[in-house]
């Protein structure tokens, strides 16, 4: 293979190339690992461990202390235990932000304030998150859910997690939900956050007495002191007038109520109007982080399942044939267990058909089966074997049967009680009707309109309470009168019919001079056309023309 096959840092030599300093870094990076792994190699295993550590893939034993007996007595080694390390800052709790956003599969929209099981890091833990959006004002606003197809802020008071850290949040881990499970997913923004969550509160309150573009306003706060704290703040009407607080009332000033102040504005207001205050109030992240301890108390039993027919009939030939293989033992479906020479108990079983108080499910020595837990055993040395949690299985009716207990969601303390959500009156939609305004009419002084120039002066008749003499009466014709009228009547319907006929002949006129001036417009747009394109024609020959003398005149001068 000669040079070919040669390494870089020689090939280079060889061909007498300069090295470069990558290269040599490189070199002398693969130079110094080929002479730590030999000395390595040279050394005995002990001084190995203590220098390199464990290799990965090795089986070593750790020594756990301060461990509650709980996890002992309840261990499961279906359940494998994950061993990590925390650093300094992530064992204290505080605020958390975190960006969270709805998993496009699980099926409904996440509600403020509802137990979520978050899962980040190294830590499962149950909060009660407050979701929030930041607006352009980076104020975040209160968000009663979460947003369907977008991120939201997520704060909540928990363990101390280094920013950037990914996080899984699941409703339930009873494992009887059916669909999809993790409810939403993000990323750690910041820890130990103070970030301000607020909400909308509009206060609405009535005019008590108004002045011009002053009026007394009650009704929206509850005492002096509460008003006093809004002074200078911005109030509107609903008809749009704006205004401004100035100063809170003291109880009793003009007939007030406590909470009223004195407030001005853009125009003169209605006692029917209604004046609002636009408010943002904070809201108050709950301090509530219970952990998952679930290995920390026995695993809740699996609903037995009745086997398929034909596994059924192969469990049953299986018991069949263990039973007659031991004749002093008991059959399978008793239950009972049988033990061998170190009095290990053994209960013979094809299958997993449940968790057995004190045994564990595995394939051992004896076949597959159920074998004493040595974690029991154990345990029931530190605990004694009188212990309750050891003397016999928890019912299913115990609180401390499924284990961890974690908070239920108010819909779930309803669907459980039966009761329903409450229906509050004034939270109902219902068709708002209002009577119409009926407004005073506009009275003029007699002495003003006196004054007034006669262009001015109301020129509305006063309505009459009753007909007069002259609408009242009742008109007799005599003949002579009648004859005048119908003569008069048929005048007036020749002048109609004449002018109509006059009206149709112009319409007729109008739509034939329409017409001409269409076609006219027409053939002067033909006209232009032709004359453009013969003055383009003329000009075109013409630059020809002088193209070819110029082009002539350089000829003779080259010459």
């Amino acid at each position: 293979r000669g040079a070919g096959a040669a390494k870089p840092h020689l090939r280079a030599q060889q061909e007498g190339e300069e090295e470069s300093f990558y290269d040599a870094v490189k070199r002398d990076m693969a130079a110094t690992a080929e002479r730590t792994q030999a000395a390595l190699e040279a050394m005995g295993s002990e001084q190995r461990l203590l220098l390199q550590g464990c290799s990965p893939g090795e089986y070593v034993r750790v020594e756990l202390a301060r461990l509650p007996c709980e996890l002992v007595a309840h261990f499961d080694p279906r359940r494998p235990l994950l061993l990590g390390g925390l650093a300094q800052g992530e064992e204290a709790l505080g605020f958390v932000q975190a960006r969270l956003k709805r998993h496009r599969w699980f099926p409904k929209l996440l509600k403020n304030r509802d137990p979520l099981i978050l899962s980040a890091g190294w830590r499962r833990f149950q909060t009660l998150p407050v979701f929030a959006l930041r607006d352009n004002n980076a104020r975040h606003r209160l968000l009663k859910y979460s947003p369907e197809h977008a991120h939201c802020l997520a704060s909540f008071w928990g363990p101390l997690l280094p920013p950037g850290t990914g996080v899984a949040a699941v409703q339930k881990l009873d494992g009887q939900q059916a669909g999809w499970r993790i409810a939403a997913t993000g990323v750690v923004l910041a820890l130990d956050s103070t970030v301000d969550v607020v909400k909308k509160l509009k206060l609405v309150g009535t005019p008590k007495k108004i002045a011009r573009h002053t009026a007394f306003v009650e009704g929206m706060f509850g005492s002096q002191v509460e008003a006093s704290k809004f002074e200078g703040a911005s109030v509107r009407t609903v008809s749009g007038i704006r205004g401004t607080i100035k100063k809170a009332l003291r109880a009793g000033t003009h007939g007030t109520r406590p909470g009223a102040y004195r407030a001005t504005f853009e125009d003169s207001i209605a006692k029917s109007d209604l004046v609002f205050l636009r408010a943002w109030v904070k809201v108050d992240v709950p301090r509530f982080c219970h952990p998952v301890t679930d290995l920390l108390a026995p695993a809740p039993a699996a609903p037995a399942r009745a086997p398929k027919q034909r596994k059924a009939r192969v469990l049953e030939g299986e018991e069949k044939t263990a039973s007659a293989g031991e004749p002093g033992s008991a059959p399978c479906a008793s239950g009972d267990a049988s033990r061998d020479a170190s009095g290990d108990a053994f209960v013979p079983s094809a299958a997993f058909a449940g968790a057995k108080p004190g045994m564990a499910f595995k394939l051992g020595a004896r076949g597959l089966g159920y074998y004493s837990d040595l974690a029991v055993e154990a345990g029931s040395s530190v605990l004694g074997r009188d212990h309750p949690r050891l003397a016999a299985p928890l019912s299913p009716s115990d609180p401390g049967a499924a284990g961890w207990v974690p908070m239920r969601s108010t819909a779930d303390l309803r669907r459980a009680e039966g009761v329903g959500a409450p229906r509050l009156t004034d939270s109902l939609y219902r068709e708002i009707v209002r009577a119409p305004r009926k407004f005073k009419p506009l009275k003029v002084p007699e002495a003003l309109q006196a004054a007034l120039p006669f262009k001015s002066k109301p020129k509305v008749e006063k309505a009459h309470k009753r007909q007069s003499l002259e609408r009242r009466r009742a008109v007799v014709l005599e003949s002579k009168d009648r004859e005048v009228v119908s003569m008069v009547q048929q005048l007036s319907a020749l002048r109609n019919a004449r002018a109509a006929a006059q009206r149709e002949q112009e319409a007729k006129r109008g739509k034939a001079r329409e017409k001409q001036r269409v076609e006219e417009e027409r053939w002067r747009k033909e006209l232009d056309r032709e004359r453009r394109k013969q003055r383009y024609v003329e000009q075109g020959k013409a630059e020809k023309r002088k193209a070819s003398m110029a082009a002539k005149g350089r000829g003779r001068g080259r010459d």
